[in-house]
């Protein structure tokens, strides 16, 4: 048996002072998200703060409203359709895209491109704060788990206020997946900055795979019991399609395998009727909508521009050996959705 020995320095609650203000130091040295002046002066005093706890909660704080910032913005979307990255962000493209009833000034092919750069570099900007206020599990068995998700070519990052309960969940619903056939997220983070409404969160990108799983910090601190409780009111009151706990992250994986088969000819079609002057047309249409939330769940609507919610609320309703009428399976494969090797449909 092999012995799993706590790494270097994770067993700190805390971080040193000479720790914490290399961060601080490290964040405005950074070139992903811009700084006005203010915005540096405050991450100044955070780090001189000689409470490194009491700091480290501010700079968490501070990061977030920067990132909230950061995903209501995007970047400055010239006429030409031309993007750069200046650091001035204005309202965002997306907002822009669906209020606008005129003819695109850009093609949907280069709406889909903006689109994907944009969401990669909301995904490096969430990974990267993510892991400077990332305080890592010092839990043995849930640095086993993270052994066993590496050996199946996943990089997990269990905070340390991630309970074991939550861990093997994540470990056993990735087994399940792998046993299908499929090809796994490459990695897992705890991050505070999605939202406390926002349980998890898979960037999707038209162009490329979403490689990485983003759980709430609060959300994983919940043990079974919680878990089951919370999932089981969000069933019984027809939100989420299955009672199981470990629904959210097969949702979420269900977001990464959807990306896995391409998603470039939803973002195309839905960027497309944009462009017409007869208004957008959804992936999901009224008719649709009814009968998902009929035979799967409210959330299954929750994105009718693209109908990316759909897929992934039917994948892991067939994961947990549903069967659907003819009618949302017809909708689930005009979607592309990924189609489990145990399913009956």
């Amino acid at each position: 048996m092999i012995s799993i020995g706590t790494p270097i320095n994770y067993a700190r609650k805390e971080l040193t002072r000479t720790q914490f203000q290399r961060r601080c130091d490290r964040l405005l040295r950074q070139k992903l998200a811009r700084f006005t002046e203010d915005e540096k002066r405050e991450i100044q005093t955070i780090s001189r703060n000689p409470d490194v706890s009491e700091g480290f909660n501010h700079l968490t704080d501070f990061l977030g409203r920067k990132y909230e910032n950061i995903q209501n913005t995007s970047y400055n979307i010239l006429e030409s359709g031309k993007t750069r990255a200046n650091g001035k962000f204005i309202p965002g493209f997306f907002t822009r895209l669906n209020t606008e009833r005129k003819k695109l000034l850009i093609k949907p092919e280069r709406a889909a491109d903006i689109s994907d750069k944009i969401t990669k570099h909301k995904e490096k900007v969430l990974r990267f704060f993510s892991n400077l206020v990332y305080k890592p599990s010092t839990n043995t068995d849930i640095l086993k788990i993270e052994q066993n998700l590496r050996k199946e070519g996943v990089k997990a990052k269990f905070s340390e206020k991630s309970s074991l309960d939550f861990a093997k969940l994540t470990e056993d619903s990735f087994q399940e997946i792998s046993k299908q056939g499929y090809d796994l997220p490459k990695r897992i983070y705890a991050s505070p900055f999605i939202g406390m409404n926002t349980k998890a969160s898979v960037l999707m990108r038209p162009n490329n795979l979403a490689k990485a799983i983003f759980f709430n910090t609060t959300f994983i601190e919940k043990t079974l019991k919680s878990t089951e409780n919370y999932i089981l009111g969000k069933f019984l009151n027809g939100i989420l399609g299955t009672e199981n706990p470990k629904h959210i992250i097969r949702h979420e994986i269900g977001h990464h395998l959807h990306s896995k088969k391409g998603l470039r000819g939803l973002y195309l079609q839905y960027f497309s009727s944009l462009a017409s002057l007869s208004g957008s047309k959804t992936a999901l249409t009224k008719d649709s909508e009814k009968l998902l939330k009929k035979n799967v769940s409210e959330y299954a609507t929750g994105d009718s521009n693209l109908g990316t919610e759909a897929v992934a609320e039917i994948f892991a309703g067939l994961i947990d050996g549903k069967t659907y009428p003819k009618e949302v399976m017809d909708i689930y494969h005009k979607l592309n959705g990924p189609m489990p090797k145990s399913t009956k449909n």
